[in-house]
């Protein structure tokens, strides 16, 4: 049998004295200065046989942790035993006291850098997880006038703090984040990091979520067959944060909650018991997708409505001044903005459209919905120059030869759960009929198993066919001849560990399609979705729509967390089912040349849509609530934005 020795012993022992901290290890240091002090002393004895024990073990001690003693000693033997223990002072007083010290320092700054200490605040925001899309988040939240501000003023705080709970914190992960955030010195000290998971209620409470004026809770990446396991993870951090509530007997704050499955929206809201908006991915990017495929050239239209960048945006004002009167009289008092719509207090959707919804009269707890350059531009000005929209009885069809096809063949390149609230979103089209082609390694059965489960039966004028191919082949997409379909939608797969792998394969299917395919408008019109923000520089040159869903998200769960109600306005003007967004070309109203912004808006009105602006192209940009005099010229290429009930 093995027998340890005594020093292995002694070494186990020591061993494990200093694994305990900082302070049994400086117990340790303490005595071995102790026992070399005493050896020390003993050795010198008997060189100074008039002194006691006592005083060689105090003067071992002194040329121990001092230097400054090793020229005062006098005989050969005592000073080879100073020196001794002057050297052995170094390594052990000074070398490991100032180890030990350095190495607990370190500690603890390291320990305060993770984010372990709860934080102090009162009405500041929450962002529950950080993952590639919180940057975009912080960026909104945190924009000056539009962002960090309007919030400020809105809800009378005197300073917004930001709080993001992360997986694992450290100062190069907040480094980070402030950078990608692009925030200045000033804002970056207004965002804090703290280290946890949403699924553990200590680490709600180290962000203090109770205390939050507004939580964000972004869906987690998930990749399992169902794609509804971060769901479930959303549902639980709902329950542990009403759970919180009830035990602290606290009011819980608004929630900004995204789901990927809007079946599960009902579990959601039984789940929390305080206020609640619910962002639905896949509704929403099905919603923008359709959109796209519909109205080439959405997306840009699409991202300027939803983020805080530069230009105009959506904004709401109480209709109380206007109790009474019909909402094109309510129009004339806006000379700053555009009066869009309106908003029951008793319900989530918003009522979108001026000039089909002229005539309706409005209480006074609705809300109005405005888009305008800024907060203040959508006040009420009596002093208005725009006249009031005069209700039109029968609005005029647009003209017959410019009609937007009717039956379209989609070739869907990829597979992932936004694709089946595409297909639901396209039914509601009415007129129109697609067939859709979907080409993905995924077994067909699993795909029918999703679109059974998210959609049930499919309406017949929209057609689906599966197909198992490796769309990255060139002789596999060259075989389905992608030149004689319409539209081309390129998907990101959400079933890849990683979205750097889920792009990769996209951009290498739209470098083998322009090689197959002739440009638009000669060739088929190509719709990209991307997975990652980081990839959106490698479509610079790309000539066609491209949507981040990650970045649309981000957006609008930052716009609701600051203006709430825009929630319904949003889900509206992207869906097909009441007045939605859209692009009209001169010819549709059967206009051409050079007219002012009221000249198109009074024309717009006379077809039962909403003018809001025009756009010409990426380089020109979108403009959105021009002035009513500016000029625009339908023969240059410029398209008409409108809200319109036609689909």
């Amino acid at each position: 049998m093995f027998r340890l020795r005594a020093v292995d012993r002694i070494t186990f022992i020591i061993e494990r004295q200093l694994v305990k901290g900082a302070g049994y290890q400086l117990a340790v240091v303490a005595a071995a200065i102790g026992l070399v002090s005493l050896l020390g002393g003993l050795l010198v004895q008997p060189v100074n046989p008039d002194s006691n024990m006592a005083e060689n073990v105090w003067w071992a001690f002194l040329r121990l942790t001092d230097p400054g003693y090793l020229g005062d000693d006098v005989g050969g033997w005592r000073r080879v035993v100073s020196t001794l223990l002057t050297i052995s002072g170094y390594v052990l007083f000074m070398g490991t006291l100032v180890a030990i010290l350095t190495r607990w320092l370190i500690g603890a700054m390291t320990n305060l850098e993770r984010g372990l200490t709860p934080v102090s605040a009162r009405r500041h925001v929450v962002i529950l997880g950080l993952d590639n899309r919180t940057a975009s988040m912080i960026r909104q939240l945190m924009d000056g006038e539009r962002g960090k501000r309007h919030f400020e003023q809105l809800y009378n705080i005197k300073k917004m703090l930001l709080v993001v709970l992360a997986e694992e914190v450290d100062a190069t992960v907040s480094q980070r984040l402030k950078v990608d955030a692009q925030l200045s010195t000033v804002h970056g000290r207004d965002v804090i990091l703290r280290s946890g998971s949403a699924m553990q209620p200590e680490a709600l409470h180290r962000v203090a979520s109770l205390d939050a004026e507004v939580i964000l809770l972004p869906r987690q990446q998930d990749q399992s067959e169902t794609g509804v396991g971060a769901d479930i993870e959303t549902i639980k951090v709902l329950m542990s944060l009403s759970a919180q509530g009830e035990l602290s007997h606290r009011s819980l704050p608004r929630i900004v909650v995204e789901m990927g499955d809007g079946n599960r929206n009902s579990v959601a809201q039984r789940a929390y018991k305080g206020p609640m908006e619910i962002v639905t991915t896949d509704k929403i990017i099905g919603r923008m997708l359709a959109q796209c495929l519909l109205c080439p050239g959405f997306s840009e239209l699409g991202m300027e409505v939803l983020s805080n960048d530069e230009g105009s945006e959506f904004y709401m004002r109480s209709a109380e001044p206007f109790r009474g009167q019909t909402l094109a009289q309510a129009s004339q008092y806006f000379s700053q903005s555009i009066l869009c719509g309106y908003r029951r207090s008793d319900s989530e959707a918003a009522t979108i459209g001026l000039s089909a919804n002229a005539d309706a009269v409005l209480e006074a707890e609705d809300s109005l919905i405005l888009l305008a350059r800024d907060y203040s531009q959508s006040q009420a000005d009596t002093s208005a120059s725009r006249p009031a929209t005069v209700p039109v009885a029968d609005p005029k069809p647009l003209v017959e030869s410019v009609v937007p096809l009717r039956h379209r063949r989609i070739l869907v390149l990829g597979w992932n759960d936004h694709l089946p609230m595409l297909v639901e979103e396209l039914t509601a089209y009415q007129g129109h009929e697609f067939e859709l082609t979907v080409i993905s390694t995924i077994p067909t059965v699993e795909r029918q198993r999703v679109m059974e489960q998210r959609l049930g039966e499919i309406n017949d004028r929209v057609r689906v066919t599966h197909v198992e191919k490796d769309y990255t082949l060139e002789g596999a997409i060259r075989r389905l001849k992608p030149g004689s379909y319409d539209h081309i939608l390129l998907l990101y797969s959400d079933r890849l560990l990683s979205s750097e792998e889920a792009d990769a394969r996209v951009l290498l299917g739209l470098m083998l399609l322009e090689e197959i395919v002739p440009p638009a408008p000669e060739g088929p019109h190509i719709l990209v979705e991307l997975s990652d923000p980081a990839n959106e520089s490698f479509l610079e040159r790309h000539n066609g729509d491209v949507l981040i869903s990650p970045m649309i998200i981000s957006h609008l769960m930052a716009l609701i967390a600051i203006r709430p109600q825009l929630n319904g306005v949003i889900e509206s003007l992207f869906s097909a089912r009441g007045g939605s967004l859209a692009y009209r070309e001169g010819s549709h109203y059967g206009l051409e040349g050079q007219h002012s912004f009221a000249q198109l808006q009074q024309a717009a009105n006379e077809f039962g849509e909403t003018l809001l602006g025009y756009y010409r192209d990426k380089a020109s940009g979108l403009q959105l609530n021009p002035k009513a005099d500016q000029p625009i010229d339908l023969d240059a290429g410029n398209r008409l934005v409108v809200i319109t009930a036609a689909n």
